[in-house]
């Protein structure tokens, strides 16, 4: 599956574990997003 930038996503560890956001930034070489 492909996460592009404006998809919403919920977190799923952390602090903020449970929120739905979108996202802002995607990084692919790093496996990382900005929400």
């Amino acid at each position: 599956m492909k996460i592009k930038t404006g998809d919403e996503v919920k977190v799923i560890t952390g602090h903020y574990k449970g929120t739905v956001s979108t996202v802002l930034a995607v990084f692919p070489k790093e496996n990382k997003i900005i929400v």
